[in-house]
């Protein structure tokens, strides 16, 4: 019995990771180096510090990110 309970919530999870997410759940944002402020689906927001880069990489405050 418990493995038919363990195999079934294994096949449920897969069911749900195999589907695409629908169009209204997907978000774009745009950071720029230098700048305080990043755009949310066309929304300009403020944040407290800005992206900068640093031996050719890019620092962005993870806060903003997620």
């Amino acid at each position: 019995m418990r493995n038919v309970i363990m195999a079934s919530l294994v096949v449920s999870l897969v069911c749900l990771w195999s589907f695409p997410a629908p169009a209204s759940a997907l978000h774009s944002a745009r950071f720029t180096v230098g700048q305080s402020k990043y755009v949310v689906d066309g929304l300009s927001r403020p944040m407290d510090g800005a992206p900068f880069l640093k031996l050719n990489r890019v620092f962005v405050p993870v806060r903003y990110l997620a």
